[in-house]
């Protein structure tokens, strides 16, 4: 892209054309923004072999909460969002969400959390995140 005439971009997307010629230049005159507040607080883990082992998943999502939770109390948030995702081991990704109470509460979000992950792992395949 770097290398392509302007002329050919503009051509080919109009006033988006510059824009993408620029950049490729190294030319942006947008301003940088040094700060935006966070807006989500999130774990994953992607295992080094892929699993079926419910008991040993559920142990896992247990750490995931409390670490999530942990962080929720640490920075004063709550959190009324929780979204659960599966990655199975033919790469199908499914994700389960809900809306809740305010909370930061380790109780509370585990409970919601394996409550999603029980209607979400219904095709007992095995799971690679």
């Amino acid at each position: 892209l770097r290398e392509m005439p302007q002329n050919f971009l503009i051509s080919a997307f109009g006033k988006n054309g510059v824009a993408l010629w620029s950049k490729a230049q190294g030319i942006d005159d947008s301003p940088v923004v040094p700060y935006s507040e966070q807006k989500s607080i999130s774990t994953e883990s992607t295992f080094d072999t892929d699993t079926i082992d419910v008991k040993r998943l559920k142990s896992i999502l247990i750490a995931m909460v409390e670490k999530v939770g942990f962080q929720l109390r640490n920075q004063k948030k709550l959190t009324s969002c929780i979204t659960v995702k599966l990655r199975y081991s033919n790469f199908d990704t499914e994700t389960k969400q809900i809306h809740i109470p305010y909370t930061s509460s380790d109780h509370v979000l585990l409970r919601t959390v394996t409550q999603l992950f029980d209607k979400l792992y219904n095709r007992r395949m095995l799971i690679r995140l």
